[in-house]
């Protein structure tokens, strides 16, 4: 890891102190919402949502610490009768369990 004034710096470390300095706060507070919000809905396809998670994901860093989390989101997105399909499916990681969901859309 690189050293930046005596402290680890981190890609992650980085970004969270450049949307800081550039990022509008108000902005960064309307897309948490919108990623905790980002549900499967009407005539939106598996490919669309996954489209708009790993867009939305970028901007809230802080909610994707760990693969488990992330796949649990992922999950929480999609629309009911495909969560439904997967009960009881181990899945440990997000693009296997949106692998399973378009599978399951067509």
């Amino acid at each position: 890891m690189d050293m930046l004034l005596g402290t680890e710096f981190t890609w992650n470390k980085f970004l969270k102190e450049f949307r800081a300095k550039f990022y509008l706060v108000l902005v960064q507070r309307l897309k948490k919402k919108e990623f905790m919000e980002l549900r499967m809905g009407g005539s939106m396809t598996v490919l669309q949502i996954v489209s708009e998670f790993t867009e939305l994901s970028r901007l809230v860093l802080e909610f994707m610490s760990s693969k488990r989390l992330k796949t649990r989101r992922c999950k929480e997105g999609l629309a009911l009768y495909i969560r439904n399909q997967l009960a009881g499916q181990p899945m440990s990681t997000h693009q296997g369990l949106y692998q399973r969901a378009a599978e399951m859309d067509k």
